[in-house]
């Protein structure tokens, strides 16, 4: 089993992100590179198992902390914008092509997204196209069946134009039984210290600003798609998310769909399937661009 090694990365704008490691457990130099992104509310710690079974099919897997989620505690749930967050991305995806660099030469890169990162790992795809291997988006949150009130989309707009752009705000997915059924995971969420359930007037802003943005990318994004939905999501709409996904013009369409499963793929009762699946997937994206 491949250990986990934590990382820190210093931004553009000299904030320090949290992340996880993952190296294959081998002599040989890694098949690829994965950069993996949690959603809005999770954390690096929800994808550890996930991570370590890329890793062991030969992946060496780098699984930052989103700025202000996780253990990065400096600016609790806020972003400036969606493209700051995009650019944390691609600053870590130097950072893991240059530390392999020396050993391994240039390893494909393959993207990997969960519910919010999967929306913003698709905008990453329709800028950076032609850099990624492929990209696999796992019940992304492109196309969400949940959305912030009325009441609270007014409060957020009062909030930014008295320039309060760092007032909280509940982020609508706080019933843990959205996520998973699983027992034992329903009582880790229950619990889990780190999870973000406020997200700043800013950061809800930028998120719906996103949404706009890849409704008009989807002809850009190119690069080689694998996406996961689950049966009983009550996140994502499903049906929107495929009709999403017709719109790319990427020439090779992947559609995995688990039946009987939760929004969070990860937590189901024996997720090995699912793992099986998308190492599977990024293994074959990464042999065709060696």
């Amino acid at each position: 089993m491949s250990p986990v090694e934590t990382l820190s990365l210093r931004a553009a704008d000299g904030y320090e992100l949290f992340c996880r490691r993952w190296a294959p457990d081998s002599a040989r130099p890694p098949r690829g590179l994965v950069v993996y992104l949690h959603g809005i509310q999770s954390h690096g710690g929800w994808y550890e198992a996930s991570s370590r079974r890329f890793a062991d099919a030969g992946l060496a897997v780098y699984l930052p902390d989103r700025r202000g989620s996780g253990r990065n505690a400096p600016d609790r749930g806020h972003a400036d914008a969606w493209e700051q967050l995009a650019r944390d991305v691609t600053d870590l995806e130097d950072r893991a092509l240059a530390d392999w660099r020396p050993t391994a030469g240039r390893l494909p890169l393959v993207l990997v997204g969960v519910s919010w990162g999967g929306k913003l790992a698709a905008a990453l795809a329709a800028m950076h196209g032609t850099r990624y291997a492929g990209a696999v988006l796992l019940c992304p949150g492109i196309c969400p069946q949940r959305d912030v009130s009325f009441a609270t989309k007014a409060a957020i707009a009062w909030s930014l134009l008295r320039r309060r752009d760092r007032r909280l705000f509940p982020i609508p997915l706080n019933d843990p039984e959205l996520f998973t059924a699983t027992p034992e995971r329903l009582d880790f969420l229950r619990h889990d210290a780190l999870a973000l359930h406020q997200a700043t007037a800013r950061f809800l802003f930028e998120s719906r600003r996103l949404d706009r943005h890849l409704a008009e990318a989807a002809p850009r994004i190119v690069a080689p798609l694998m996406v996961a939905l689950a049966e009983r999501d009550r996140i994502i709409d499903n049906e929107a998310t495929f009709r999403f996904l017709t719109r790319t013009t990427s020439a090779e369409r992947t559609v995995k769909f688990y039946g009987g499963a939760c929004h969070t793929l990860e937590f189901e009762p024996d997720p090995s399937r699912v793992f099986a699946d998308v190492a599977d997937w990024i293994v074959t994206r990464c042999e065709a661009n060696s």
